[in-house]
Protein backbone atom coordinates (compact mmCIF):
# COMPACT_ATOMS: atom_id res chain seq x y z
CA UNK A 1 0.00 0.00 0.00
CA UNK A 2 2.96 2.45 0.66
CA UNK A 3 3.99 1.80 -2.58
CA UNK A 4 0.25 2.98 -4.45
CA UNK A 5 0.68 5.63 -2.04
CA UNK A 6 3.75 7.32 -3.45
CA UNK A 7 2.99 6.56 -7.18
CA UNK A 8 -0.61 8.26 -6.68
CA UNK A 9 0.85 11.09 -5.41
CA UNK A 10 3.16 11.48 -7.77
CA UNK A 11 0.52 11.09 -10.25
CA UNK A 12 -1.32 13.47 -8.32
CA UNK A 13 1.53 16.27 -8.78
CA UNK A 14 2.16 15.63 -12.14
CA UNK A 15 -1.80 16.17 -12.75
CA UNK A 16 -1.70 19.09 -10.44
CA UNK A 17 0.67 20.98 -13.11
CA UNK A 18 -1.14 19.54 -16.16
CA UNK A 19 -4.77 20.69 -15.18
CA UNK A 20 -3.94 23.99 -13.13
CA UNK A 21 -4.62 27.38 -14.76
CA UNK A 22 -1.26 29.19 -14.53
CA UNK A 23 2.11 27.34 -15.77
CA UNK A 24 3.00 24.32 -13.49
CA UNK A 25 6.13 22.94 -12.46
CA UNK A 26 6.59 20.58 -15.57
CA UNK A 27 7.23 23.21 -17.51
CA UNK A 28 10.92 22.54 -17.18
CA UNK A 29 10.47 19.83 -19.60
CA UNK A 30 9.60 22.04 -22.44
CA UNK A 31 12.59 20.83 -24.38
CA UNK A 32 11.29 17.39 -24.15
CA UNK A 33 7.53 18.52 -25.74
CA UNK A 34 9.03 20.00 -28.40
CA UNK A 35 10.96 16.19 -29.18
CA UNK A 36 7.82 14.68 -28.76
CA UNK A 37 5.50 17.22 -30.83
CA UNK A 38 8.18 16.68 -34.22
CA UNK A 39 8.01 12.71 -33.21
CA UNK A 40 3.82 12.87 -33.58
CA UNK A 41 4.02 15.67 -36.80
CA UNK A 42 6.44 12.61 -38.59
CA UNK A 43 4.55 9.96 -37.54
CA UNK A 44 1.25 11.55 -38.35
CA UNK A 45 2.07 11.84 -42.27
CA UNK A 46 2.23 8.14 -42.30
CA UNK A 47 -1.76 7.72 -41.20
CA UNK A 48 -3.71 5.41 -43.36
CA UNK A 49 -7.37 7.47 -43.90
CA UNK A 50 -8.84 4.98 -46.56
CA UNK A 51 -9.91 1.42 -45.56
CA UNK A 52 -12.35 -0.62 -48.67
CA UNK A 53 -13.44 -3.61 -46.50
CA UNK A 54 -14.73 -3.59 -43.56
CA UNK A 55 -14.43 -0.17 -42.70
CA UNK A 56 -12.74 0.84 -39.01
CA UNK A 57 -14.56 2.99 -36.34
CA UNK A 58 -11.51 4.41 -34.05
CA UNK A 59 -12.57 5.69 -31.06
CA UNK A 60 -9.75 7.59 -29.27
CA UNK A 61 -8.40 10.28 -26.98
CA UNK A 62 -5.74 13.02 -27.47
CA UNK A 63 -4.80 13.17 -23.65
CA UNK A 64 -3.94 10.79 -21.16
CA UNK A 65 -6.40 9.57 -18.80
CA UNK A 66 -9.89 8.56 -18.62
CA UNK A 67 -12.47 10.40 -21.19
CA UNK A 68 -15.23 8.12 -21.29
CA UNK A 69 -13.91 6.31 -24.20
CA UNK A 70 -14.65 2.82 -23.43
CA UNK A 71 -18.52 3.06 -22.41
CA UNK A 72 -18.59 4.80 -25.94
CA UNK A 73 -17.33 2.04 -27.79
CA UNK A 74 -20.05 0.05 -25.78
CA UNK A 75 -22.98 2.02 -27.31
CA UNK A 76 -21.25 2.00 -30.72
CA UNK A 77 -21.34 -1.99 -30.78
CA UNK A 78 -25.28 -2.02 -29.28
CA UNK A 79 -26.16 0.54 -32.15
CA UNK A 80 -24.42 -1.26 -34.87
CA UNK A 81 -25.68 -4.26 -34.16
CA UNK A 82 -29.45 -2.50 -33.63
CA UNK A 83 -28.21 -2.03 -37.24
CA UNK A 84 -27.65 -5.31 -38.29
CA UNK A 85 -24.30 -5.31 -38.53
CA UNK A 86 -21.83 -7.87 -37.09
CA UNK A 87 -19.04 -5.64 -35.02
CA UNK A 88 -15.88 -6.48 -33.79
CA UNK A 89 -13.29 -5.07 -31.87
CA UNK A 90 -9.37 -4.58 -32.02
CA UNK A 91 -7.60 -3.45 -29.40
CA UNK A 92 -3.85 -2.81 -28.36
CA UNK A 93 -4.74 -4.71 -24.47
CA UNK A 94 -2.92 -2.39 -22.23
CA UNK A 95 -1.65 -4.48 -19.18
CA UNK A 96 -1.47 -7.99 -21.20
CA UNK A 97 1.01 -10.32 -20.31
CA UNK A 98 0.16 -12.44 -23.19
CA UNK A 99 3.65 -14.00 -25.04
CA UNK A 100 1.48 -14.33 -27.97
CA UNK A 101 -0.17 -11.94 -30.43
CA UNK A 102 -2.70 -11.58 -31.85
CA UNK A 103 -5.20 -13.06 -29.03
CA UNK A 104 -8.76 -13.37 -29.09
CA UNK A 105 -10.29 -12.33 -26.17
CA UNK A 106 -13.55 -13.93 -25.34
CA UNK A 107 -15.05 -14.66 -21.38
CA UNK A 108 -12.80 -17.33 -20.30
CA UNK A 109 -9.90 -15.47 -21.51
CA UNK A 110 -7.76 -14.45 -18.12
CA UNK A 111 -7.35 -11.29 -17.55
CA UNK A 112 -3.88 -11.17 -16.62
CA UNK A 113 -3.58 -12.22 -20.52
CA UNK A 114 -6.21 -9.88 -21.83
CA UNK A 115 -5.96 -6.71 -19.65
CA UNK A 116 -8.54 -5.35 -17.84
CA UNK A 117 -10.56 -3.04 -20.68
CA UNK A 118 -10.64 -5.48 -23.30
CA UNK A 119 -11.71 -8.38 -20.64
CA UNK A 120 -14.75 -6.23 -19.67
CA UNK A 121 -15.07 -4.91 -23.30
CA UNK A 122 -15.34 -9.09 -24.42
CA UNK A 123 -17.98 -9.68 -21.55
CA UNK A 124 -20.34 -6.98 -22.12
CA UNK A 125 -20.34 -6.33 -26.15
CA UNK A 126 -20.23 -10.31 -26.64
CA UNK A 127 -18.76 -9.54 -30.09
CA UNK A 128 -15.65 -11.05 -31.56
CA UNK A 129 -12.34 -9.09 -29.06
CA UNK A 130 -9.12 -9.16 -30.51
CA UNK A 131 -5.93 -7.38 -29.47
CA UNK A 132 -2.50 -7.13 -30.44
CA UNK A 133 0.20 -3.91 -30.00
CA UNK A 134 0.53 -4.02 -33.64
CA UNK A 135 -3.82 -2.81 -34.61
CA UNK A 136 -3.14 -3.78 -37.94
CA UNK A 137 -2.39 -7.11 -37.19
CA UNK A 138 -4.96 -6.95 -35.31
CA UNK A 139 -7.67 -6.28 -37.56
CA UNK A 140 -6.33 -8.73 -40.21
CA UNK A 141 -6.65 -11.55 -37.79
CA UNK A 142 -10.41 -10.51 -36.55
CA UNK A 143 -11.40 -9.41 -40.18
CA UNK A 144 -9.75 -13.50 -41.29
CA UNK A 145 -11.06 -15.64 -38.37
CA UNK A 146 -14.47 -13.74 -37.33
CA UNK A 147 -17.45 -13.34 -39.39
CA UNK A 148 -17.40 -9.52 -39.32
CA UNK A 149 -18.24 -6.82 -41.29
CA UNK A 150 -17.05 -3.55 -39.07
CA UNK A 151 -14.53 -2.86 -36.67
CA UNK A 152 -14.49 -0.42 -34.21
CA UNK A 153 -10.77 -0.24 -32.56
CA UNK A 154 -10.89 0.90 -29.24
CA UNK A 155 -8.20 3.47 -28.79
CA UNK A 156 -5.88 3.61 -31.69
CA UNK A 157 -6.13 7.87 -32.72
CA UNK A 158 -2.03 7.88 -32.66
CA UNK A 159 -1.33 4.44 -34.09
CA UNK A 160 -1.21 5.79 -37.81
CA UNK A 161 -0.23 2.25 -39.23
CA UNK A 162 -4.07 1.17 -38.90
CA UNK A 163 -6.34 1.91 -41.49
CA UNK A 164 -9.43 3.90 -41.04
CA UNK A 165 -12.76 5.35 -42.29
CA UNK A 166 -14.11 7.40 -39.40
CA UNK A 167 -11.92 8.87 -36.18
CA UNK A 168 -13.97 9.89 -33.35
CA UNK A 169 -12.24 11.52 -30.49
CA UNK A 170 -13.65 11.97 -26.89
CA UNK A 171 -12.57 14.54 -24.65
CA UNK A 172 -13.72 14.88 -20.60
CA UNK A 173 -15.81 18.08 -20.29
CA UNK A 174 -14.85 18.48 -16.89
CA UNK A 175 -10.99 18.60 -17.28
CA UNK A 176 -10.90 19.48 -20.95
CA UNK A 177 -7.36 19.21 -22.19
CA UNK A 178 -5.80 20.62 -19.33
CA UNK A 179 -2.58 23.11 -19.99
CA UNK A 180 -2.79 22.19 -23.57
CA UNK A 181 0.57 21.29 -23.80
CA UNK A 182 1.58 17.73 -25.26
CA UNK A 183 3.28 15.17 -23.04
CA UNK A 184 5.48 15.47 -20.38
CA UNK A 185 4.75 19.23 -20.20
CA UNK A 186 0.97 18.98 -20.17
CA UNK A 187 -1.49 15.88 -21.12
CA UNK A 188 -1.68 15.82 -24.60
CA UNK A 189 -0.76 12.53 -26.73
CA UNK A 190 -1.71 15.20 -30.16
CA UNK A 191 -1.43 18.83 -30.59
CA UNK A 192 -5.11 20.52 -29.61
CA UNK A 193 -5.25 20.65 -33.26
CA UNK A 194 -5.89 17.24 -33.83
CA UNK A 195 -9.12 17.68 -32.53
CA UNK A 196 -10.05 19.66 -36.05
CA UNK A 197 -8.93 16.73 -38.35
CA UNK A 198 -10.85 14.16 -36.86
CA UNK A 199 -14.59 13.01 -37.94
CA UNK A 200 -16.41 13.50 -34.76
CA UNK A 201 -15.53 15.20 -31.37
CA UNK A 202 -17.77 13.59 -28.47
CA UNK A 203 -17.53 15.25 -24.64
CA UNK A 204 -17.75 13.73 -21.90
CA UNK A 205 -20.78 16.28 -19.55
CA UNK A 206 -20.65 19.50 -20.10
CA UNK A 207 -17.25 21.94 -19.23
CA UNK A 208 -17.51 24.19 -15.84
CA UNK A 209 -19.10 27.31 -18.41
CA UNK A 210 -22.06 24.70 -18.90
CA UNK A 211 -20.98 24.78 -22.41
CA UNK A 212 -19.32 22.47 -24.69
CA UNK A 213 -15.63 22.84 -25.22
CA UNK A 214 -15.61 23.18 -29.13
CA UNK A 215 -17.69 23.99 -31.61
CA UNK A 216 -17.38 20.57 -33.33
CA UNK A 217 -18.02 18.86 -29.91
CA UNK A 218 -21.19 16.74 -29.29
CA UNK A 219 -22.24 16.40 -25.58
CA UNK A 220 -23.08 12.88 -24.27
CA UNK A 221 -23.57 11.80 -20.38
CA UNK A 222 -22.43 9.02 -18.63
CA UNK A 223 -25.32 7.55 -16.48
CA UNK A 224 -25.28 4.81 -13.50
CA UNK A 225 -27.50 1.88 -14.88
CA UNK A 226 -27.68 -0.48 -11.62
CA UNK A 227 -25.43 -2.20 -9.44
CA UNK A 228 -23.67 -5.89 -10.31
CA UNK A 229 -22.35 -8.33 -8.23
CA UNK A 230 -19.03 -8.60 -8.61
CA UNK A 231 -19.14 -12.28 -7.53
CA UNK A 232 -22.31 -13.21 -8.66
CA UNK A 233 -23.75 -11.05 -11.61
CA UNK A 234 -27.03 -10.43 -10.05
CA UNK A 235 -28.02 -6.97 -10.57
CA UNK A 236 -29.36 -4.23 -7.65
CA UNK A 237 -31.08 -0.80 -8.34
CA UNK A 238 -29.18 2.15 -7.73
CA UNK A 239 -30.72 2.84 -4.43
CA UNK A 240 -31.05 -0.37 -3.55
CA UNK A 241 -27.53 -1.01 -2.16
CA UNK A 242 -27.26 -0.49 1.58
CA UNK A 243 -24.16 -1.06 4.22
CA UNK A 244 -23.11 -0.75 7.22
CA UNK A 245 -21.41 2.53 7.38
CA UNK A 246 -19.73 4.17 4.85
CA UNK A 247 -19.44 2.29 1.49
CA UNK A 248 -15.39 1.18 0.60
CA UNK A 249 -15.08 2.73 -3.14
CA UNK A 250 -11.61 2.23 -4.92
CA UNK A 251 -10.97 2.84 -8.39
CA UNK A 252 -8.07 2.30 -10.72
CA UNK A 253 -9.06 4.02 -13.71
CA UNK A 254 -7.66 7.39 -15.91
CA UNK A 255 -9.61 9.84 -13.88
CA UNK A 256 -10.55 7.93 -10.51
CA UNK A 257 -12.40 11.15 -9.84
CA UNK A 258 -15.54 10.71 -11.97
CA UNK A 259 -16.04 7.18 -10.05
CA UNK A 260 -16.41 9.12 -6.51
CA UNK A 261 -18.27 12.22 -7.78
CA UNK A 262 -21.01 9.69 -9.92
CA UNK A 263 -21.27 8.25 -5.85
CA UNK A 264 -21.47 11.39 -4.32
CA UNK A 265 -24.69 12.31 -6.39
CA UNK A 266 -25.96 8.76 -5.98
CA UNK A 267 -25.96 10.14 -2.04
CA UNK A 268 -23.72 7.17 -0.95
CA UNK A 269 -21.45 7.86 1.85
CA UNK A 270 -18.31 6.55 1.01
CA UNK A 271 -14.59 6.00 1.84
CA UNK A 272 -12.31 6.51 -0.94
CA UNK A 273 -9.06 5.17 -2.43
CA UNK A 274 -7.81 5.27 -5.67
CA UNK A 275 -5.23 3.07 -7.37
CA UNK A 276 -2.90 3.99 -10.50
CA UNK A 277 -4.81 2.76 -13.67
CA UNK A 278 -4.77 -0.84 -14.84
CA UNK A 279 -3.73 -1.71 -11.46
CA UNK A 280 -3.32 -5.26 -11.32
CA UNK A 281 -5.27 -6.04 -8.01
CA UNK A 282 -5.02 -8.77 -4.93
CA UNK A 283 -6.93 -9.68 -2.27
CA UNK A 284 -4.39 -8.27 -0.32
CA UNK A 285 -5.77 -4.68 -1.72
CA UNK A 286 -8.80 -4.95 0.51
CA UNK A 287 -7.20 -7.05 3.77
CA UNK A 288 -7.99 -3.56 5.31
CA UNK A 289 -11.22 -3.07 4.57
CA UNK A 290 -12.44 -6.43 6.39
CA UNK A 291 -16.51 -7.39 5.81
CA UNK A 292 -17.15 -4.13 4.85
CA UNK A 293 -19.09 -3.59 1.21
CA UNK A 294 -16.53 -2.41 -1.43
CA UNK A 295 -17.94 -0.75 -4.61
CA UNK A 296 -15.98 -0.54 -7.74
CA UNK A 297 -16.16 0.21 -11.59
CA UNK A 298 -16.45 -2.40 -14.24
CA UNK A 299 -12.78 -2.22 -15.67
CA UNK A 300 -11.72 -3.10 -11.87
CA UNK A 301 -14.54 -5.82 -11.22
CA UNK A 302 -12.90 -7.91 -14.03
CA UNK A 303 -9.65 -8.15 -12.06
CA UNK A 304 -11.29 -8.76 -9.00
CA UNK A 305 -13.97 -11.64 -9.54
CA UNK A 306 -11.58 -14.70 -8.47
CA UNK A 307 -11.40 -13.17 -4.88
CA UNK A 308 -14.51 -11.31 -4.81
CA UNK A 309 -16.52 -10.99 -1.42
CA UNK A 310 -20.63 -11.19 -1.39
CA UNK A 311 -20.68 -7.81 -0.82
CA UNK A 312 -18.24 -6.54 -3.67
CA UNK A 313 -20.05 -4.25 -6.11
CA UNK A 314 -19.28 -2.47 -9.56
CA UNK A 315 -21.67 0.19 -10.81
CA UNK A 316 -23.02 -0.19 -14.27
CA UNK A 317 -22.79 2.97 -16.60
CA UNK A 318 -23.44 3.33 -20.22
CA UNK A 319 -23.19 6.06 -22.78
CA UNK A 320 -26.28 8.39 -23.81
CA UNK A 321 -25.03 9.30 -27.40
CA UNK A 322 -27.18 12.23 -29.08
CA UNK A 323 -29.11 10.21 -32.23
CA UNK A 324 -27.53 13.03 -34.74
CA UNK A 325 -24.31 10.87 -34.04
CA UNK A 326 -25.72 8.11 -35.48
CA UNK A 327 -26.72 9.38 -38.43
CA UNK A 328 -23.52 11.31 -39.19
CA UNK A 329 -22.03 8.28 -38.67
CA UNK A 330 -24.08 6.55 -41.33
CA UNK A 331 -23.40 9.11 -43.77
CA UNK A 332 -19.48 9.45 -43.45
CA UNK A 333 -19.34 5.80 -43.60
CA UNK A 334 -21.09 5.47 -47.07
CA UNK A 335 -19.25 8.83 -48.13
CA UNK A 336 -15.76 7.06 -46.65
CA UNK A 337 -16.29 3.36 -48.34
CA UNK A 338 -18.35 4.58 -51.21
CA UNK A 339 -21.35 2.18 -49.93
CA UNK A 340 -23.19 2.22 -47.26
CA UNK A 341 -22.62 -0.65 -44.73
CA UNK A 342 -25.81 -0.59 -43.97
CA UNK A 343 -27.64 -1.93 -46.97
Amino acid sequence: MAGNSLGQAMRSAIEASWYQDKPGWTQILAPLECLYRRVVATRFQRRIKQLNSPPVIVVGNISVGGTGKTPCVQALVLWLRSQGLRPGIISRGYGSQSEQFPLAVDADTDVTLSGDETKMLALACQCPVVIDPNRKQALLYITEHFDVDIVISDDGLQHYGLPRAIEIAVIDGKRGLGNKHCLPVGPLREPEQRLTQVDLVLQNGLSTTGEPLYNNAVVFTLTPVHWVNVKTGERLPLQSLTANGSLCAVAAIGNPQRFFDTLTVLALPFDSTAFADHHQFTAQDFAEYGGRTVVMTEKDAVKCAAFAADNWWYLKVQANIPEPVFDELTNRLALRTNSSPFD
